[in-house]
């Protein structure tokens, strides 16, 4: 049973059910995961989920929320046993989320690597924990303002700002190394903080606060999202 329960795959089906704005919660770690904007008509979420889901889904007016995790492993698949683990235990998720309302994200993971491809969302915030990871995250490219916070522990960041967005860089602590497109993004207070020439008169604009230690980050513009 613990050997079931460890390699079984679910798959998320969230749908909209009419709602016109939504919050997506995800709790992970220890696998991949792919999160990406969709053009889903009728689903909030849809995706594949290995190692398997816990989800809760509530709704209040026009918002619907929705909270991701991963089971915790039990028996023998535990993490007191590593020698069980195989690649058949995989706790890869793939998540699609719909670019037809807007959506605040919140991504809380540990180990792992994750790519968020976030290009064509309507995102109005982005709330991001992560540890002990390595992570890629593109921007929106016409979600208006988005306001995002990520607040990172021994990770590796890569951040894209698509062309035509403007963003303001506030870094709350000292970054352990950071690489800063310095010919897009201004510098404004000694290394605290960063900005795009345009950034008051642009209409799609990233308000970014990151807080990374014994870590690194790269932010930098791209014309599209990477494949």
């Amino acid at each position: 049973l613990s050997w079931q329960q460890a390699i079984q795959t679910r798959r998320a089906e969230i749908p909209l059910d009419g709602a016109t704005r939504a919050r997506v919660h995800v709790r992970h770690g220890g696998g991949q995961l792919h999160v990406r904007g969709e053009k889903f008509e009728g689903a909030l979420v849809s995706g594949v989920c290995g190692g398997g889901l816990l989800s809760r889904i509530t709704r209040s007016g026009d918002l619907i929320d929705a909270r991701l995790s991963v089971p915790g492993r039990q028996g023998f698949m535990s993490l007191r046993f590593p020698w069980a683990w195989g690649p058949s235990n995989s706790l890869d998720w793939t998540l699609g989320v719909t670019d037809r309302v807007p959506v605040a994200l919140t991504i809380e993971t540990a180990g792992g690597t994750s790519t968020l491809d976030l290009t064509s969302l309507l995102l109005t915030e982005l709330d991001l924990k992560t540890s002990a990871s390595t992570m890629a995250i593109t921007f929106p490219a016409q979600a208006g303002l988005t306001i995002a916070r990520i607040e990172a522990s021994a990770a590796s960041l890569v951040i894209r700002v698509p062309l035509g967005v403007a963003a303001r860089i506030r870094a709350v602590k000292a970054i352990g190394s950071a690489d800063i497109d310095s010919g897009r993004f201004l510098e404004i207070d000694s290394g605290r903080e960063y900005r795009s020439a345009d950034y008051e008169s642009s209409e799609y604009r990233v308000d970014l606060s990151i807080d990374v230690s014994l870590g690194s980050v790269e932010i930098l513009w791209c014309r599209q999202a990477p494949d």
